[in-house]
């Protein structure tokens, strides 16, 4: 009987320390499956984090590229075209009788011109459209001489 209960004592022993040792590996097994939870929602959320960055990244190329660039410019091109015609409109109510050549207008001796001189041309106008505006501004009552002196002294433009 006593051998029995050393026996019965010894397995008793193995037992637990074999319990010990698979609630360790359930621990980790968990452990390792809490991480490959965590790692799966990472994966699954991340095409729907792409799709959020995608158009960012889309807009911020975009605003890059050079026809953004050049879409801007143009604007800024109509919105001085603008501008000019307002400003010849408000020099031709002042001087009824003074006649402006349009130079927005294409002509076909145009082409001939080179684009560096286009744009040369182009940033006289604007330069041209400003001082209008700052002439009509100063309510001026002044004949086409004076303002053409006035754009020669003011911007180097001669007539």
């Amino acid at each position: 009987a006593l051998q029995r209960l050393k026996t019965s004592e010894k397995e008793l022993n193995e037992v637990w320390s074999n319990l010990v040792e698979i609630q360790r590996l359930l621990k980790e097994a968990r452990v390792r499956a809490r991480k490959m939870d965590d790692e799966l929602l990472q994966y699954v959320k991340a095409p729907e984090n792409a799709r959020g960055e995608l158009p960012r990244q889309a807009i911020d190329r975009y605003k890059e590229s050079i026809g953004f660039k050049e879409a801007l410019k143009r604007m800024g091109r109509v919105t001085y075209e603008y501008g000019y015609r307002v400003a010849l409109a408000r020099f031709h109510a002042v001087h009824p009788d003074s006649k402006v050549e349009d130079p927005f207008t294409i002509h076909p001796e145009d082409n001939l011109v080179s684009m560096e001189r286009h744009a040369e041309c182009y940033n006289v106008l604007c330069r041209i459209a400003a001082a209008i505006l700052k002439f009509e501004g100063r309510k001026a009552e002044a004949g086409r001489e004076r303002f053409a002196l006035y754009l020669g002294s003011e911007w180097g433009i001669a007539f």
